[in-house]
């Protein structure tokens, strides 16, 4: 038995875009986009076509897991359900409702969200964090390249647009090159299977300053920062300004190519979030195998 069902996205997406999904025996075969919605007017996106591959992954985690010595242990959602409460009730009446800290990102948007925080207001309050751990920085750069909507004014000593001039000029011998890691059309967070990684992350780099390294097309190179060092492979590519490298998606860090080990344990100088866009590294070639 087939049927269409109307649903949305909730996985990390703003515009929680309109989808329609084909079943069959109770199982979705198919997404497209919703033509009726407001917003997207069925428009959906590579990630979005891709979900099924995660619902389906053969890794995804279906059932509660408590490390154990040996591993993972399968338990029950009431042993999940005891143990949380014990470990809430023991931090409360030891050292207060402050020792117990309750971060909450964005990676569903779905309604049921909202009881989380329902939950620890009932429980008296708890330490919570400020800014972001992901979109602060946009939206900070979003003030300062186009001003604040209430009064109009950049985030600039002028309250004008300002070029920017100096950035980081203290560490720009040892690690010269900015990170950025821009937003991939193929990529969303958790929707990243395994499977899917790469082997080794890509670093995109000017022909300049491939020249000037001596640094080949899809040859390894070693990236430094004040924090770590990461391994990947070198793209050569205009897409790259001179004093920039850029990296748009890693692998995951279990395989050692995980790009937050450049990046450093401190908060940005704008946006009140993780430092991902305030890190500066050095490239070189590596030999060859």
């Amino acid at each position: 038995m087939e049927k269409t069902v109307i649903t949305t996205s909730p996985a990390d997406c703003p515009e929680n875009c309109g989808i329609i999904a084909r079943v069959k025996n109770g199982r979705v075969i198919k997404l497209e986009g919703n033509p009726e919605h407001g917003y997207t007017k069925g428009f959906l996106c590579r990630k979005g076509y891709r979900y099924l591959n995660r619902v389906y992954s053969s890794k995804r985690v279906l059932f509660p897991q408590k490390k154990v010595k040996s591993g993972w242990k399968r338990i029950s959602w009431d042993e999940v359900l005891d143990t949380i409460a014990e470990k809430i009730k023991f931090f409360q009446d030891t050292y207060g409702n402050g020792s117990i800290m309750h971060f909450q990102g964005a990676s569903s948007w779905g309604a049921t969200k909202q009881l989380v925080k329902r939950f620890f207001n009932l429980l008296g309050g708890v330490t919570t964090i400020k800014g972001s751990l992901c979109s602060g920085s946009a939206r900070a750069a979003q003030e300062a390249d186009m001003g604040a909507f209430e009064d109009k004014k950049f985030l600039t000593p002028s309250g004008k647009f300002e070029f920017l001039k100096e950035f980081y000029k203290e560490r720009e011998n040892e690690f010269p090159f900015h990170l950025l890691t821009p937003l991939s059309s193929t990529w969303l967070l958790s929707l990243i299977l395994e499977e899917e990684h790469p082997d080794i992350p890509q670093a995109f780099i000017n022909p300049n300053i491939a020249r000037q390294k001596g640094i080949p097309d899809k040859s390894r190179v070693l990236l430094k920062s004040i924090s770590g060092e990461l391994i990947a492979e070198a793209r050569v590519s205009n897409i790259a300004r001179e004093d920039t490298i850029l990296i748009s998606h890693g692998t995951w860090i279990k395989k050692g190519g995980g790009v937050n080990q450049l990046t450093q344990d401190l908060i940005s100088t704008s946006g009140n979030m993780a430092a991902f866009y305030s890190t500066t590294v050095s490239i070189q070639a590596l030999p060859s195998a």
